[in-house]
This record gives C-alpha cells, structure tokens and sequence, in this order.
C-alpha cells in the first residue's frame, strides 16, 4: 500500500472533520446574526445542515476516483468523490458533475480533452485510479485505463441491492456517462435492455443537470415520471443521497389527478386485462385510445363545442339584445389568440363584454325608458297593469346592473365544464366524430360509460383527459419545468407522449425504455422512431449492456428473449450460481419458497423477492407464507407504498418491472402460467428473471414454460425432482 495514498486519505478526513466542527460552530451565529430575520435565518439553517451532511456523508467515503491531468500549462490532481469538499477557496476534493471528472469516466491514458464553460480543454492523462475506501478506510485502488470491467466495477457488480445505488457513481460507465451529461436542450430516448441502469442512470443525469445549470433552474424545476408509487418509492430514497432534492417526482396517473383536481380513479390493470364485453378482447380499444387519430377526433370535438357555444345567439334581457352575438364572437375570437386555454379566452371574454355593457350603459336605460314609457301610454288607466310595467323595468334595471355578468358566464357554461364531464359529453357522442371509422367503436363507447358512470377511468383515458385539460385549463404553472424524465417510457402511448409535449412546452425530455420489455403492448407505441413525429429532433442512445444479473441469469432470460425475437443482451461478465428449476406440486410449493428465503438471507442477501404473474397469484402466495411463518410486505397494483427495509416481499410482475433484488423465486413458471405462444406472458417472464442480481429459483407445476425447458433440461443437475405432497 502506498503510504502517500494512506497520508492522503488521513488528512483529508482531518480537514472534512475540522470542517464538520466549523459548521457545527456557524450554527449558533446563524441565530443570532438572524434573530429578527425568521425568513432568512431558515434559509441559512437549511444551507448549513446541507453542508452538514455532505460533509458527513464524506467522512466515510470522501472520493473515489483521481486523475492526473496535464493541460500544457498547469499539471491537475483532481480527486473526485460523491460530494465536493472546499477548504476555503481550495478544492479538496472535485464533485464527480464537474466538468474536469469527465475524465475519470470517458478518457484513456494519454492525449485527451474535456469541455470546460469556457471551451474544450485539451492536455494528457497521465493517471486514472481508482479507490476502494469503506469507512474512512483506504482497502485498495487500481491504476485503471478505462472505467470498464474492471475489479472495482466488478465488486460493485457484487454487492447486494442496499448498497448498489449508493456506490454507483464511482462506476459509472463511458455510454452512461455519455447520456448523464447530454446538454439540457436535448430530447433523448434512452433503449437499454434489463439491467443496463436505465434509473441510475436517470437519476444521475437530474444529479448532472441541476449541479451544472444550478445558478439558472431550480429543483422544483425538473420532473421524474415513473411507472407506479413502489417505484417511486423505490427511488424516493436514492435521489437525497445524490444531492438532489425538491425535484417533483409523480407517475402519470397522480400527475394527471393533480392537473383535473376532480379526485379521479383508475382501474387496476389486473381489472383492465379481464374487462372483456360479450367475451371479446378489447385491447385494440386501448391502442386506438392512445392514437394520434384519437386526438384529431378530440380536436374536433372541442372545436365544434367551441363553435356551438360563441355562436349560441344574442344576449337578451327579455325582448332588449344586450350583447349581439357577432360582439360575442369577436371578443371571443380575439380572446382565444391571446389565451391558449378556453377558460382563460373564457374570462377575458367575459371581461370584455362586462365593458362592452358598461359602454352601452346609457343607451340601454334610454331604451328601457321609451319602451317603459310606451307601455305605460298604452295602458293609461289601467293600475295592475302599470304596477306589473313597472316592476318589470325594476328588475331589468337589477339585472342590467347586478346579476349580468352571471348572465354572460352562464353563456359560456359548455366550455367551462369539468374535464370529466367534457370527457363524458365527447364518448357520448363519439360516434358523430369517428371518421376513421373505427371498427370497435360502440365497443369504445360502452366501456368507457360503463367507467365513467363507476367514476373510475382506464390508464388508457389519461392521454385524453390530459388534452381537455390543456385545451381548457390555465396550466401555465407547468411552463415552469424545463426537464422530464420519464421512465419505463415503453409503456407509454404516442398520444401520452405528445400531450406531455404540449402542457410542458418548455421542457425537454430524456425518456428512458425497454422495448423488449413493454408487457403493456397492446397500448404501448411499437418503435421508438414513432416519436419522431412528437419530437422532430429527437436522438436515441442505446444502452446494451447488461450489469445487472449474472451470466447464468441472463443467459436463461436471453432464452425467453431469443423466443419471441427479441434482441439479446450484451452482459458484463459476472458469474454466479446457475437458475435452479424445482418442479412442485403448488401445494408444496411454499415450504420450498420459505427454505430458499432461510437460505438467501444466510447468505446476507438484503432483498428477496418471490414473484408472481399477477396480483392474484401474489395474495395468494403471500397467505401461504403467512400461513407458514414468513412474513412478507405484499406489493401489488394497488399497494401505495414500498418499504425498502422489508427484506423479503411478494410482488406482482407488472409492479417488479424497474425494480431489481438480491435473489429472486418465481412462483409458477408453469406452460399453463407463462403460456410460450403468448407474447405478453413471454416478456413478463423475461421481466421477472431480470430483476435478481444475484440468484433465481424457478418453481413450477407440472409442465416448465417452454422457452425455460432448454437451460432446465441441459443443467440437468440443476432442476430438482418433485417431492412427496406433504401431509396436512
């Protein structure tokens, strides 16, 4: 071991703890210098306990990386750790975001270059280590080339999953690190296979963004959008540790109840998949509703509500035109240029003709006068009638003066609804706008009434209900975002993508998928070059790499994968135990499934899950277990929270999808479970035996799916016998 590197270490944490002990000292004046300044003082508060836990975060790792670089002028070393450290205005240590730790990740030894604010620097590498330091101890380093499949990435391959996100960043690789630092005005799609870092590699990049361009946007100015609460959960907890905080973070069915405000529902997708009408398959309903031809009859929809509406007559008070309807629709018209919203063109609009009456104010009474007058002539001598003339007159005088500008938004009621109710009113007369000629259309409309009048949507209505709103609702709180993250974008619809586009037209978007994995096909879009036609300038980046899994895993998910002709992964070299195969009557089933879960956690696995096909399969393994003595978090569509603590959990397949663990049991991989000729079963099987970093066990009933039989039967050795039932 290099005493320099001992040294080195040493007196770093002597300053990162003199540090800490300045810090802690400042706190005390920050109360008093602030005493009568509450507003700033818990802004100084705030500031000091984020430097507080950086630096405390620091003490136990304080970098992990150091290049040598020589720019022709000034010779540079540059550690670079998780977290800058500044002793006055010298850099301690280099926070891995800057420009000149680019090195560390892209460049080889000798000539290179980096792009500094002021332009690319260019000088030789004469150095690129790497350290392995756990609690503030030095274990190794490694004199590296290129951060590739190297001993350092390799005991990051080998940890377990409680520690993998927090250690990514020394291990960043060149293609991620690429995507990472992609300029903020870039539209990319990121299409990486199972296990490629698709979120790390994500949630880096809001890291990267909000280091580098914090003078100019906020946190709150980026936006995460994930596939459902466990995931968000799931990442919830990461973020914080990469110094990001307040960045918005929602899936697409909350995102959507926040924008309508209406306290809508959705269908859990288990529900989804079994809605069936006379017994047929309505998952082409689902593809229709996520088409751009879907939007067009929507357009047309609201322009001919528009249209009905302004063009609805004149505004009268009895027999007197207040408002003629070519003053409508001239306000209006010019209104609606100004305001892309209909309630906004709605209530300048209704602005304008308030003046308009104002205006017209006197002519009016004169004409309420003669009239008033005439009548009265008319019917000299006649006191009933002259009482009724003139009470009548009273209450044209109240209207004109109190109550007209509720006469006036009452006019425009059709155009100010709610969203849902807009929504309905569309379905109800979807018919007159199917110029397609959508085959399934009635289909269409029964379902979805059927939803409405049970006041609970589909995932595929969320594209629709986000159009309305655009198009009516003042959203420009939403102009404020500059960057969106979405990931597991292959769920996603081309409608989704392209309303998304207009309520964030000041965003950019870095949209992360698996094609191969989009088990939600029947809705999804099918090629990523679709989104050429939201985003002209869009790039893809491919990610073919798998880090996740073992070489055995993943050569037996590339099984199911070569099956349906999907493209195969290029792993990183990392060998495991094989995929054992225990075939089982399901009665027995959890017995097994609660010794392997002894035998993981021996072990030190930290997270286990058993994975079934749906929801329905998860409760009821979770009982059996329960029933058994193994008490598991039970995660299904429905669940609204994930606790990453828990070490072992049943989980849904649908729900897993994103998320990865130490060691994984997939509960009945049977032929009659995982049908082969079914496609959507194919890539949910594929997504299960692609969550485990470490370890699968595959329990089946009966017949193996099929795909799975070739591995099952070549490792022999591997695939257990059926056991006896056991006795009840």
């Amino acid at each position: 071991m290099d005493n320099t590197e001992v040294k080195k270490l040493k007196d770093t944490l002597t300053i990162i703890k003199n540090l800490l002990e300045e810090e802690k000292q400042s706190q005390g004046s920050i109360r008093r210098i602030y005493k009568n300044d509450p507003i700033n003082m818990d802004r100084a508060l705030r500031d000091s306990a984020n430097r507080l836990r950086k630096l405390s975060q620091s003490i136990d790792k304080p970098y992990f990386g150091r290049v040598v670089f020589d720019d022709h002028t000034k010779i540079h070393d540059v550690y670079i750790g998780k977290n800058a450290i500044l002793d006055g205005e010298r850099i301690i240590v280099t926070d891995w975001r800057a420009p000149i730790s680019t090195l560390y990740y892209d460049s080889n030894i000798g000539p290179t270059s980096y792009i500094a604010p002021n332009g690319t620097i260019h000088g030789d590498l004469q150095l690129k280590r790497q350290y392995n330091i756990e609690n503030s101890q030095l274990i190794d380093y490694y004199d590296v080339d290129i951060v590739s499949n190297d001993q350092l990435l390799q005991n990051y391959l080998n940890t377990n999953n409680d520690k993998r996100l927090k250690n990514i960043v020394s291990t960043i690789q060149s293609e991620q690190n690429y995507i990472i630092r992609r300029p903020l005005t870039e539209n990319n799609i990121i299409q990486g296979v199972a296990g490629s870092g698709k979120t790390t590699v994500a949630l880096h990049r809001i890291a990267y963004l909000e280091y580098n361009y914090r003078n100019s946007i906020s946190a709150d100015q980026y936006l995460v959008i994930g596939p459902n609460t466990v995931f968000m959960d799931y990442i919830k907890a990461v973020l914080p540790d990469l110094d990001v905080n307040d960045v918005n973070q929602y899936t697409i069915e909350d995102l959507t109840r926040r924008i309508l405000d209406e306290g809508i529902e959705f269908t859990s997708i288990n529900k989804k998949l079994n809605n069936k009408i006379s017994g047929k398959d309505l998952t082409t309903i689902d593809k229709f509703k996520g088409s751009l031809i879907y939007k067009q009859m929507l357009e047309k929809y609201m322009k001919d509500l528009i249209k009905k509406t302004i063009q609805g007559g004149d505004l009268d008070i009895d027999e007197f035109c207040i408002i003629p309807q070519n003053v409508i629709l001239d306000n209006f018209k010019i209104s609606y240029q100004s305001y892309p919203n209909i309630v906004s063109a709605v209530n300048k609009t209704i602005l304008y003709l308030m003046t308009y009456v104002e205006n017209n104010r006197t002519a009016y009474k004169q004409a309420f006068n003669k009239r008033k007058l005439d009548l009265l002539d008319m019917n000299k001598g006649n006191q009933q009638e002259t009482l009724k003339i003139r009470k009548r007159f009273e209450r044209l005088d109240t209207k004109l003066n109190q109550k007209f500008k509720n006469e006036i938004t009452r006019y425009f009621r059709p155009l100010t609804k709610k969203v849902t109710a807009l929504y309905a009113d569309f379905i109800k007369d979807i018919k007159k706008y199917n110029f397609s000629n959508y085959q399934e259309i009635e289909d269409l409309k029964k379902l979805t009434n059927t939803n409405i009048k049970n006041k609970v949507y589909d995932f595929e209505d969320i594209a629709a209900l986000l159009y309305i709103a655009s198009q009516t609702t003042d959203l420009k709180e939403y102009n404020n975002i500059r960057h969106i993250v979405i990931d597991e974008a292959q769920d996603f619809s081309l409608f989704n993508f392209d309303v998304l586009k207009t309520i964030f037209s000041n965003a950019t978007f870095s949209i992360y998928g698996d094609l191969a994995q989009s088990i939600y096909n029947y809705r999804s879009i099918d090629h990523w070059d679709e989104l050429s036609q939201i985003f002209p300038d869009i790039k893809q980046i491919n990610l073919n790499k798998s880090y996740r899994t073992t070489d055995e895993i993943m050569k037996t998910a590339d099984l199911v994968a070569k099956h349906i002709g999907m493209n195969q992964s290029e792993d990183v070299i990392r060998h495991g135990n094989h995929v054992e195969f225990h075939n089982y009557d399901m009665v027995n089933a959890p017995q097994h499934i609660k010794e392997k879960i002894e035998e993981y956690r021996e072990k030190g696995y930290k997270s286990i899950a058993i994975i079934s096909k749906n929801d329905l399969l998860t409760n009821y393994i979770n009982d059996d277990l329960s029933f058994i003595g193994v008490q598991a978090q039970n995660i299904t569509s429905t669940s609204n929270d994930y606790d990453i603590k828990n070490d072992v959990i049943t989980i849904s397949n649908a729900i897993a999808k994103g998320l990865e663990f130490d060691a994984v049991i997939l509960n009945n991989a049977s032929e009659d479970v995982y049908n082969s000729d079914n496609d959507l079963d194919m890539k949910l099987l594929y997504v299960a035996l692609t969550r485990a970093l470490h370890e699968v066990d595959v329990v089946y009933d009966k017949e193996l799916t099929k795909p799975l039989q070739v591995v099952a039967n070549k490792e022999e050795s591997h695939v257990k016998p059926k056991v006896k039932e056991i006795n009840k």
